[in-house]
């Protein structure tokens, strides 16, 4: 209604006016003026883009967590796709780096100042009986989030490390790789006859993140965010190198793009 669209006009006004006094004060001491934009946000509703662009330097938007097993408990999907997904009714919008970006540069924001974040992380959903066993997305009937691995400890949330365990010690995960780059890979188990045991995680993994980085290049994007540091595998226990995903980045984007 009319009164909650004045409310949102008020709170959004109150961001740039918050956006442009920080920047100033920042740049009276030489500072950066970065903006993170969390997934899932519509950029025109709570952004005046062109009252606040001058003012920011870079604008960082979490190209990851579209769909996570908390706010999606019975559907699992691709959680941090880099082009759009095949289009169907239960998709959302906005939920890859190529309609992100776009989405940010056709408001005049320069590729320069877009950067987008990438997880170190994967998101994962127990299947049920009912889930369609081939795991191929998205995944329908599932019950929330899967167990938490032993480092984060938190439902529907594994940190690279724990995944790479998974992968190379748990019976009968089936990984599918994303041989186009494009919608990100996943790996999965049936649930057993009794309806335990089921699992379906969508991750990043040093393959997956080379590919963003290579795309993010290619478009001439600002840069990479990693979210975050902590979980990238910082003991080296899953081949030895440590920080694998953090280095993939760095080595991608010191490349010489000819």
């Amino acid at each position: 209604n009319s009164k909650e669209v004045s409310q949102e006009l008020e709170y959004r006004d109150q961001l740039t006016t918050l956006i442009q006094k920080l920047s100033i004060n920042l740049r009276e001491r030489k500072g950066i003026m970065a903006l993170n934009i969390l997934p899932l946000v519509d950029s025109q509703k709570y952004y005046d883009v062109a009252e606040i662009i001058d003012y920011v330097d870079f604008v960082t938007i979490s190209a990851f967590d579209f769909y996570n097993p908390s706010r999606n408990p019975k559907e699992a999907d691709f959680m941090s796709p880099t082009k759009p997904l095949q289009n169907n009714n239960d998709r959302l919008p906005l939920t890859s780096i190529k309609e992100l970006y776009k989405d940010w540069h056709s408001q005049n924001v320069p590729r320069h100042k877009i950067v987008v974040g990438i997880a170190a992380f994967g998101r994962a959903w127990k299947m049920s009986k009912k889930s369609n066993n081939n795991g191929k997305p998205p995944v329908k009937h599932t019950d929330g989030p899967a167990a938490g691995g032993p480092q984060t400890n938190m439902p529907g949330l594994l940190s690279w490390p724990e995944i790479c365990e998974k992968l190379k010690h748990d019976s009968k995960l089936t990984r599918v790789t994303d041989t186009k780059a494009k919608s990100g890979i996943y790996a999965f188990r049936p649930a057993d006859s009794r309806g335990n045991f089921g699992i379906w995680i969508s991750y990043e993994d040093p393959i997956s993140v080379a590919a963003k980085v290579e795309y993010i290049r290619n478009h001439n994007l600002g840069g990479i965010g990693l979210f975050d540091i902590s979980l990238d595998d910082m003991h080296g226990q899953c081949n030895g190198e440590k920080f694998p995903i953090l280095r993939t980045i760095q080595f991608r984007l010191s490349r010489d793009l000819s």
